[in-house]
């Protein structure tokens, strides 16, 4: 069966067309590649006076709980995943738990994730890690993330990427209001 030249030429373009479209649907949105591959996400916070966080900075007679407390809040630690053996047993220092909505994992996956931006700025104040997350994947900790809302301050480990930028052009918002949305789905 003979095909004629114009249709055949109308064929090739349609079928490069075509290419090209899904080519570039299956680009990461944002150009953004995520620290963490996870299917469960744990977000521990807290609610403490700045009374209570002057005297726990000050460590003057303080309980091993306290003092554990103490570090999870104010120390830039765990700086690796094998050092994350702090962030165990949150709810005992006085954490709340609650699991993030799987809804929600590709919002905070364009929030976790290396990507350029157009400015960085930085902060000076002391950070207080109110908010904890940990990331699993078939039940195993795979990163961890200590935020600072007040400071825009984190601390990030179980990724080989740059977190250096973490929570530029908004992105500090756009997790905190991921995290305190409703719905939430309790343990």
């Amino acid at each position: 069966m003979f095909v004629p030249e114009k249709i055949m030429k109308q064929f090739s373009f349609f079928l490069i067309v075509l290419i090209c479209l899904i080519a570039c649907n299956n680009k990461p949105k944002n150009n953004c590649k995520p620290y963490f591959e996870f299917d469960e996400l744990e977000h521990y916070s807290i609610n403490i006076s700045i009374d209570e966080e002057m005297r726990l900075m000050e460590r003057d007679s303080l309980s091993y709980k306290e003092l554990w407390l103490n570090d999870v809040l104010f120390q830039r630690k765990p700086a690796t995943l094998a050092d994350s053996s702090l962030l165990i047993n949150l709810e005992k220092v006085g954490f709340l738990k609650q699991m993030v909505n799987a809804s929600s994992y590709e919002a905070i996956n364009t929030v976790f994730c290396e990507k350029k931006h157009k400015e960085s700025f930085a902060t000076s104040c002391i950070a207080v890690y109110r908010d904890v997350l940990i990331f699993k994947k078939k039940g195993k900790i795979i990163g961890t993330a200590k935020i600072c809302f007040e400071c825009l301050y984190h601390i990030i480990a179980g990724t080989t990427a740059n977190t250096d930028d973490f929570g530029q052009s908004g992105d500090y918002q756009r997790l905190k209001k991921l995290l305190y949305q409703k719905p939430k789905v309790e343990d």
